[in-house]
């Protein structure tokens, strides 16, 4: 039961998993720029499931940009620096982008035109310093120039914009500082070290980038990898533990799986209150309790003997027979009928009373009689007997839920053996 579960989990997701493992084969074989998933289906479950990340992220970018043009005006104001007016409406325009862009992003909470976004606010604050650079005197030029380092690594590292849109911005930013140092008042030597410096800045966050996106797409595939894995492990546990509580002839219900039901009851305080009655205790208010607990264990007298006088066979044809009466005289929600070891089985009852419970015993009787596998061992045994009461715990027994649990059958079966009958005696 457990290899034919297994298999066909293993056949449902085999489909998926081949494709995030082709997909994680493929990726280790690409070089940039095309970095993109194959199907355009896991492209976009990449992409979905790093859009809140990327939202968050550029919120986060978005404040410090703000900080960083705001805190020039205030310290513009504070020092009486005049500015030309292009770099400083080109300043203000590019908050009210920045605004803008986060205003959208609040209302709409997608990530489809953030990129888009986010790479138009990039080529704005990139005129604006190099406005400020070009209109500025050594050797506060250098450092607006150098500015543009940070611009770039912020937009292709911090943002990790689509690799198709870094590139772009990643040469617009390089020609556009590269045409504007060749009208700017510098040296030559001063002009070739910004320029240099301006492009292994832009090679180097390219590089950096295409590294993270690379980085980042494996993580993905190999998360959702490590989350079937460990599904499957899951799965394979819950069908041990299934294995484990049931028993593999019969398909009833083990001891594990009986003492763990009895121990629930018992912590709930249920069994504790209800199992804990005596059954001479049917007066008028005891019966007209709902759901009282009753176990209810049945024994095949000389089981084994029985078993290897007439061959294992007829045994397990047996142990089915009763099994599935047992589970016939299961009436009310959350009963079981569990198979315990060898001919022995515990029924777990709910009853309105203890009368109650003796009408469904004389029931079980009943269709204990109909068994036909035990009327043709009566023909071949004259002595096959069965042990079948009803069984409430002594209020002596102490312990843990679970010394509890295990006690109340080992008591149960004690007990049973001294109401047996055979079967020729009730047919």
């Amino acid at each position: 039961m457990m290899a034919a579960s297994l298999a066909r989990d293993t056949r449902m997701d085999n489909k998926n998993e081949s494709l995030y493992q082709n997909a994680l084969h493929a990726l280790r074989q690409k070089r940039w720029p095309d970095l993109r998933f194959e199907p355009a289906s896991l492209e976009h479950a990449f992409r979905q499931e790093y859009a809140s990340w990327r939202l968050q992220t550029t919120f986060s970018a978005a404040c410090v940009a703000l900080l960083f043009l705001l805190g020039g005006l205030f310290f513009e104001w504070v020092w009486a620096i005049e500015v030309h007016p292009i770099p400083f409406w080109g300043r203000v325009i590019a908050v009210i982008g920045i605004l803008l862009t986060v205003r959208h992003m609040a209302r709409e909470r997608r990530s489809s035109s953030v990129s888009s976004l986010i790479l138009l606010n990039g080529i704005v604050c990139t005129l604006v310093v190099l406005a400020f650079a070009f209109l500025s005197q050594p050797p506060t030029k250098q450092v607006y120039y150098g500015t543009l380092f940070f611009v770039q690594v912020f937009l292709f590292i911090y943002l990790r914009l689509p690799l198709h849109l870094s590139a772009f911005c990643g040469a617009f930013m390089f020609l556009t500082a590269s045409a504007v140092l060749l009208f700017d008042s510098m040296t030559g030597l001063e002009r070739a070290m910004t320029g240099a410096m301006l492009f292994l800045g832009t090679v180097l966050s390219l590089a950096v980038c295409v590294r993270m996106e690379w980085r980042e797409r494996s993580y993905f595939l190999k998360d959702h990898l490590a989350q079937r894995e460990l599904e499957r492990l899951r799965q394979t546990n819950r069908d041990l533990a299934e294995q484990l509580a049931c028993d593999s002839l019969t398909e009833l219900p083990n001891r594990i799986a009986l003492e763990e039901i009895l121990q629930a009851l018992i912590e709930r305080d249920l069994s504790a209150d209800h199992l804990s009655r005596r059954a001479a205790e049917t007066s008028e208010e005891s019966s007209e309790e709902k759901g009282r607990a009753f176990l209810v264990p049945v024994v095949i007298e000389d089981f084994k003997d029985l078993n290897e006088r007439y061959g294992h066979q007829a045994g397990d044809n047996l142990l089915r027979a009763v099994a599935r009466t047992l589970l016939a005289s299961l009436t009310n929600p959350g009963e079981i009928a569990s198979r315990v070891s060898g001919g022995k089985f515990v029924m777990l009852w709910f009853c309105d009373d203890i009368r109650d419970a003796e009408r469904r015993l004389a029931r079980a009787r009943g269709l204990l009689r109909s068994v036909r596998a035990l009327r043709e061992n009566q023909e071949r045994e004259q002595n096959l007997q069965i042990s079948l009461c009803i069984w409430t715990p002594a209020s002596s027994i102490k312990g843990s839920a679970q010394e509890k649990a295990s006690a109340y059958v080992d008591d149960a079966l004690r007990r049973c053996h001294c109401k047996h009958f055979k079967i020729a005696d009730i047919a």
